[in-house]
């Protein structure tokens, strides 16, 4: 076993990893319950039916029971990362709150302020942290605890930067495709079958190009309890996350995919902005206003309208010749 330099969650003095596609990780005994309930449960426990959706969608690492290492009781799981040559990740904490009704109150205040200030409060989530490796493995950018400086316009970009990891010429649609995907997958059990409420967990996004393989995991379950304790029927703390993170996804692969879509909506609102910054610029005065020609004025709002149609227009080529190849 051997310790990695950086991962983007941090706490890497909590990780063995192996060779064999296994890692050793230091958890509290809370989390030992879950993976024990989750791969070891019988049909006889509350918790059956929820625990085979989480295996059978693999939406958590798999368990592998408890190992002795060093003189130290460690969990050992899979190693989502197994397989994937020079492969980059991004680790998103969900929830609006990472608190429990057993938190203290000092620690609550901080939590508060932590998810006020960050995109978690707004948007149900954060990204904790990345690291995008090139084609030779080399780290190009690597991020731990920066969720101060992420707004909610960057999330888009760290995404769109992750698809092309590894030298990537285009963006990896096709990894884009299957992190929605799953990611709605998780958005069924959590509006399914789950029973329990889920506090400081993260979603971890995993891509190497260079191999093409690709995948996103629940990781972190330290804190996962049933709802009965707070009095709610749904994770409301986990699920809104879930929801803005496959609506910013959703969103990048239609741009991604399909960029005259994208002119064809916002080209008059491109046109008019590019005419207010016109506008707002110096005049400046001729040397003999008396000999200077007036041209005649043309409104904003009719090159705006201009614009907005030549968006159309590309818009209207690209759907017909998409409904013609569809016909032969």
């Amino acid at each position: 076993y051997a310790q990695v330099e950086f991962l983007p969650g941090g706490h890497v003095e909590n990780f063995m990893f192996s060779k064999d596609g296994t890692v050793l990780k230091k958890i509290s005994d809370e989390e030992l319950r879950f993976y024990e309930d989750c791969f070891n449960c019988s049909e006889s426990s509350p918790y059956y039916k929820e625990n085979t959706f989480l295996r059978d969608n693999n939406l958590v690492p798999k368990f592998y029971g408890m190992e002795e290492y060093k003189g130290k009781k460690w969990v050992k799981i899979e190693n989502v990362l197994h397989g994937m040559e020079h492969c980059s990740s991004v680790d998103c904490k969900i929830g609006r709150s990472t608190c429990t009704p057993s938190t203290e109150e000092s620690k609550k205040q901080r939590d508060i302020d932590r998810c006020a200030r960050t995109t978690s409060l707004n948007l149900g989530f954060r990204v904790t942290g990345h690291i995008f490796k090139s084609e030779t493995g080399e780290i190009l950018e690597k991020s731990w605890r920066g969720y101060d400086n992420i707004k909610e316009k960057d999330i888009p970009d760290i995404f769109s930067r992750f698809l092309l990891v590894n030298g990537q010429k285009e963006p990896n649609i096709q990894a884009l495709e299957f992190f929605i995907g799953k990611l709605k997958k998780m958005l069924e059990y959590f509006e399914g079958p789950n029973t329990r409420y889920f506090r400081g967990s993260s979603l971890f996004f995993v891509l190497s190009n260079t191999s093409q393989t690709y995948d996103v995991r629940m990781i972190d379950f330290a804190y996962v309890n049933p709802l009965t304790e707070v009095g709610a029927k749904q994770d409301e703390n986990y699920i809104p996350g879930l929801k803005a993170l496959i609506t910013i996804l959703s969103d990048l692969l239609v741009k991604l995919k399909d960029p005259l879509v994208v002119m064809g909506v916002l080209g008059g609102f491109t046109a008019k902005k590019y005419l207010e910054n016109i506008e707002q610029q110096p005049k400046a005065k001729p040397e003999n206003p008396a000999q200077q020609k007036m041209p005649k004025k043309v409104g904003t709002k009719s090159i705006s309208k201009f614009f907005q149609k030549l968006g159309s227009s590309f818009l209207a080529i690209y759907v017909g010749g998409v409904m013609i190849y569809s016909a032969i």
